[in-house]
């Protein structure tokens, strides 16, 4: 009898765990197979009231397993999102840093640059200026050049001029001095002296044809 009510029982709340009878329906097929009797509804009633409350447990368990399934992706992605910005903040903290770097190289290489730059400049400046002097003292020379050039030039002027001077007194010394000698040979040979003077002038003035004296 036992093995019966349970096989009965067990039809009818398999039935109704499986959703397709509701309590009323379960009671019913348990009065199809023993009637109506108290004990079988009793029976029946507290099986179903266990099954029901098993699988109000495992739906439970299974909210609560859903909810901590949840509540770790939340915990998982607040960690991403935690490690996502503080991963940003690296980043940024690292880009700020690296643009730092960049800035103090460019600031550094614009200093350089400028140093570079203002002692181009000044080397520069001192070349032009020891041009511009090299250029006066070329200058300078080159009058002291034309300068001593030209007083070269006059002293050798005036050594010529006096030294045509002196050839031009020396001929005219000698050349007195054989006039002389020619006047007095006219005189010696009985000419008068002013005969002898117009003569040795007619002779020297080429006048008298055929007739020269050497000098």
């Amino acid at each position: 009898m036992a093995d019966k009510i349970e096989e009965a029982i067990d039809i009818p709340v398999r039935l109704r765990l499986a959703g397709r009878l509701r309590i009323g329906e379960i009671l019913a097929v348990g009065h199809a197979f023993f009637g109506h009797a108290p004990e079988i509804d009793h029976l029946l009633l507290g099986v179903l009231a266990l099954e029901l409350l098993e699988e109000a447990e495992q739906r439970a368990q299974a909210e609560r397993d859903a909810a901590a399934r949840r509540e770790q992706d939340l915990l998982d992605q607040a960690a991403a999102a935690q490690r996502a910005t503080e991963q940003a903040a690296r980043d940024a903290a690292a880009a700020a840093e690296h643009q730092r770097l960049q800035l103090e190289l460019q600031a550094e290489q614009a200093r350089t640059a400028a140093a570079q730059a203002e002692a181009n400049r000044i080397a520069a400046e001192q070349r032009a200026e020891q041009e511009r002097i090299a250029a006066v003292q070329r200058q300078e020379q080159a009058v002291e050049q034309a300068r001593q050039a030209e007083l070269a030039r006059q002293a050798a002027a005036v050594a010529f001029e006096l030294e045509q001077a002196q050839a031009r007194e020396a001929d005219l010394e000698r050349k007195k001095s054989i006039n002389r000698a020619a006047l007095e040979a006219f005189v010696a040979g009985g000419m008068t002296e002013d005969c002898a003077k117009q003569a040795v002038t007619l002779i020297a003035q080429r006048k008298i044809p055929a007739v020269t004296i050497s000098y």
